[in-house]
């Protein structure tokens, strides 16, 4: 695990492999939103050429990492703290580049080289609907 990382939206780590509730590891992230821990799950993506490679949001919301991708598990966000959130994750990547030992997913070689885009996977974050005001 790694240590958290302050920004102006607030505190992010990346959190490590975790074995989740599916028995599967996944590369865990984790950030405070207001005075709530939330956990979410990044992954490599790569281009045909089978080197290079982005990183993909695959979920997040989670109270913790070992139920990263259960469904149900996941709490529901206003539109204003998914913005929060994703601007925290591109910090934290980004920051995450500039570690002395980053992250083994950031990892680059002589060869394979992180491309700098950041991808959100479709139904990566739940978020409730401007008329829904829970």
């Amino acid at each position: 695990m790694f240590d958290w990382l302050q920004f102006p939206e607030g505190r992010a780590r990346f959190a490590g492999i975790k074995r989740g509730w599916d028995e599967q590891g996944h590369v865990n992230f984790s950030l405070e939103l207001g005075d709530a821990l939330h956990f979410g799950e990044i992954d490599q993506v790569f281009l045909p050429d089978l080197h290079n490679f982005n990183i993909e949001v695959i979920s997040f919301g989670y109270p913790r990492a070992e139920v990263v991708g259960m469904p149900g598990a996941a709490a529901v966000f206003s539109p204003e703290q998914i913005s929060v959130a994703m601007q925290l994750i591109g910090r934290l990547i980004k920051s995450g580049l500039d570690l002395d030992r980053p992250p083994n997913i950031l990892t680059q070689t002589a060869k394979s080289k992180f491309l700098g885009e950041l991808l959100f996977r479709e139904g990566w974050a739940l978020v409730r609907s401007e008329a829904d005001p829970r």
